[in-house]
């Protein structure tokens, strides 16, 4: 996607943090034992016989170790961002081949918060955007695209940087197509 003649733009690559989404999958996998631990008790205190009981640690042991199975996996193939003049290349954890995005694509970067959390989010250009049913669905929150959470920078100086490097990236394409 990318050639020497706009190539003015020096690339640059943004890494997802691990320790996030970790600290997130061991509360999760500390709630699954918690729940399976509760649940045993019950089945215990209600005079529940020995099936029960076993039924409630295999979904117990199995909840938590697809948390440990996950926790691997976010330490081995952490988010990458790479920002190049053409556009960027986002790969993310869950998918198995990188999105590319032209910066032609992009009207513009901004943050979204909901009630938990803010996350960098983009709206395409008239006319770009995929018509895909996640497409759709973003846009009943205000937003067409988002990138994962889990950046070493916060939301606000994400979408500073990739505003200001979008708008270097294109005014240096425009100087060679005119």
């Amino acid at each position: 996607m990318s050639n020497a003649k706009t190539d003015v733009v020096a690339p640059e690559r943004y890494t997802g943090s691990p320790h996030i989404l970790l600290l997130l999958n061991v509360l999760l996998s500390g709630t699954m034992t918690g729940a399976s631990i509760y649940a045993l008790m019950e089945v215990a205190s209600r005079g529940g016989d020995i099936w029960d009981a076993g039924l409630v640690l295999i979904v117990g042991a199995g909840a938590f170790g697809s948390s440990v199975l996950f926790s691997l996996w976010v330490l081995m193939h952490p988010a990458a961002l790479d920002l190049y003049s053409e556009g960027f290349t986002l790969a993310a954890r869950w998918t198995l081949a990188p999105k590319k995005v032209a910066w032609r694509d992009i009207d513009q970067f901004f943050v979204y918060k909901d009630k938990m959390s803010k996350t960098v989010v983009y709206n395409f250009a008239p006319g770009k955007a995929p018509g895909s049913l996640i497409t759709n669905l973003n846009r009943t929150h205000g937003f067409e695209g988002w990138l994962p959470l889990g950046w070493r920078l916060t939301p606000e100086e994400m979408v500073e940087r990739l505003n200001a490097y979008r708008a270097r990236a294109l005014a240096a394409q425009d100087k060679f197509t005119k």
